[in-house]
């Protein structure tokens, strides 16, 4: 686990409502995609696709978004559902609140999706 992520002198919670962290790092190291959700405890929730940029017919369609073949088993694409319209990203570790941008307008959202999605990546580079 990295640093705890305290929003004011709340903790927050890494742990998915539909699985484990760690079932969510399995899913994507079989190159399959997830969807989680979110309540860390400061009364928000998200709830988040996440595709492994190595799942089948997705690897091979980077290129154009420079995203190298070789590089691939690096990133993954997130969006956050919600409502009509889904924004989403590409991600590498280790990720940082400005490679949320697309995702939300909102500072505190973005701090904690990078937290939680380097969380995640700790139990994918196992």
């Amino acid at each position: 686990m990295t640093t705890p992520l305290m929003y004011g002198t709340k903790e927050m919670l890494a742990e998915p409502l539909n699985m484990s962290l760690s079932a969510v790092a399995m899913y994507l190291l079989d190159r399959e995609p997830v969807v989680v959700s979110l309540e860390p405890g400061d009364a928000t929730n998200y709830t988040l696709l996440i595709v492994p940029a190595l799942a089948s017919g997705v690897h091979g369609q980077l290129g154009r978004y420079g995203i190298p073949l070789a590089a691939c088993r690096d990133y993954l694409f997130i969006s956050k559902l919600s409502g009509e319209a889904c924004p989403g990203t590409f991600v590498r570790p280790p990720c940082h609140d400005f490679d949320f941008e697309f995702i939300s307008p909102n500072e505190w959202t973005r701090t904690f999706l990078a937290w939680w999605v380097n969380e995640l990546w700790t139990r994918i580079k196992l």
